[in-house]
């Protein structure tokens, strides 16, 4: 169970936290790939994603909705932008994105999830990165 805490927490991982130690929750990652001229480097596992800045703290994770992940104890994973705790907040639209900056999330297919897609949550630090519609893929 992933619980969000925004801009803070997912679960029992920290935003900040070292590879060591989501490693140490998530086990070994499938794949670990580095960009370095963005100093970026990212982790992949099954059904999740981890991505480390250049000072290797955690500033994002992304679950694929066959995971379960909650806002205020609903089940976001399975209810998409259709989730009470997000019918009235504000959102913006990015690419293929709806993107709720109270809660630090990013949400694929415009909110309307299926077991395909997925959901990010992020750290302050990206905030500018899904504000910028000019932005590169990572």
């Amino acid at each position: 169970k992933y619980e969000i805490t925004p801009y803070q927490s997912v679960g029992l991982l920290k935003f900040g936290m070292q590879p060591s130690e989501v490693e140490n929750i998530w086990g070994m990652p499938l794949k670990t790939s580095k960009n370095t001229k963005k100093g970026i480097t990212t982790e992949n596992w099954k059904n999740s994603q981890a991505i480390y800045n250049e000072k290797g703290q955690l500033i994002q994770i992304a679950l694929n909705c066959k995971e379960d992940v909650f806002i205020d104890n609903k089940l976001l994973s399975k209810i998409g932008s259709k989730l009470d705790s997000l019918k009235n907040e504000e959102y913006f639209i990015n690419r293929n994105h709806k993107i709720f900056f109270k809660f630090g999330i990013a949400l694929d297919n415009l909110g309307n999830l299926s077991s395909k897609d997925f959901v990010y949550i992020f750290s302050e630090e990206m905030i500018l990165y899904w504000k910028d519609l000019y932005r590169p893929i990572i």
